[in-house]
């Protein structure tokens, strides 16, 4: 657990390295001028990227000699389902953030290209994961794809409703299958059963299906 925390301590000083880079360079005209952030960025926070690496060794390490990587998994698939729920419940893709005043302009970021892109990768990754590593039942077995069906579930809808609004963004708007547009219609819906199947799998996860 203490890897995991230093992990995303380290991450979140590597951001804060990046905003301060950011802030003093802000004209970012020529690949020199970025090559030259990158590297003040790297310098800066050396030792925060070294122990990041060490950290994920000890990560995959986990995963393969000691066969305990379910529980990351576990804890992110329902932080993910959760966030990606309230997303799909209180926040409208097709609103204008012009017309309206704080605290809600704060959320602007959540409808642009890159956050939905991010979310898109984590949720679709996250639920592969838990369909190889689901978590242990009560009788110590772990259900290969049966077990954690419904936090997968979960997890594949929102990849699927984060797909549509990521390329809603982009040049292919009109090609979204037909399929993925009933989904989306859905939308609300299925934010409420990804929070709901996300409180579920975080008391009830000795359940096959959760």
């Amino acid at each position: 657990m203490q890897f995991h925390l230093y992990l995303l301590y380290s991450n979140f000083k590597i951001f804060q390295g990046v905003v301060k880079t950011k802030s003093k360079t802000k004209q970012l005209d020529t690949p020199a001028r970025r090559l030259v952030e990158v590297k003040q960025i790297l310098k800066s926070n050396a030792f925060f990227i070294s122990g990041s690496f060490i950290l994920i060794f000890f990560l995959f390490y986990d995963m393969f000699c000691i066969g305990g990587f379910m529980l990351p998994f576990y804890f992110l698939s329902i932080a993910l389902n959760i966030f990606a729920g309230a997303i799909f419940v209180f926040l409208d893709p097709k609103e204008s953030f012009e017309q309206n005043i704080e605290p809600r302009e704060q959320f602007a970021f959540m409808r642009e290209s890159k956050f939905l892109l991010i979310m898109t990768i984590a949720s679709g990754v996250v639920a592969v994961m838990k369909i190889l590593l689901p978590v242990k039942g009560l009788s110590g077995t772990r259900l290969f794809v049966i077990g954690d069906f419904l936090p997968v579930f979960a997890g594949i809808l929102a990849c699927l409703i984060f797909a549509s609004r990521y390329a809603s963004k982009t040049d292919d708007s009109e090609k979204i299958p037909a399929v993925l547009k009933v989904v989306v219609s859905y939308e609300r819906y299925i934010g409420f059963f990804c929070i709901a199947v996300a409180g579920l799998h975080f008391l009830f996860s000795y359940l096959p299906v959760l």
